[in-house]
């Protein structure tokens, strides 16, 4: 994938998490668009959270509620 396209992708993600939180909304299906079903977050984890794709919707979760406005 061009440099390019991956930043695109990237800002368009982030964009979808962004509006998700603006919108107050519970459904984050919106994850599933950008992630595959076999991700695997090599991040240090959250406290409970997993690595995986719901890990990652739970994580974006935590995110929004303890900075709202910033993700």
């Amino acid at each position: 994938m061009p440099l390019q396209d991956n930043k695109d992708l990237i800002q368009r993600y982030v964009a979808a998490i962004d509006a998700n939180c603006a919108n107050h909304s519970s459904d984050w299906s919106v994850v599933d668009e950008y992630l595959s079903e076999d991700f695997v977050s090599h991040s240090p984890p959250l406290p409970g959270v997993s690595l995986d794709r719901e890990g990652m919707k739970q994580a974006t979760r935590c995110s929004g509620k303890a900075h709202p406005g910033t993700t």
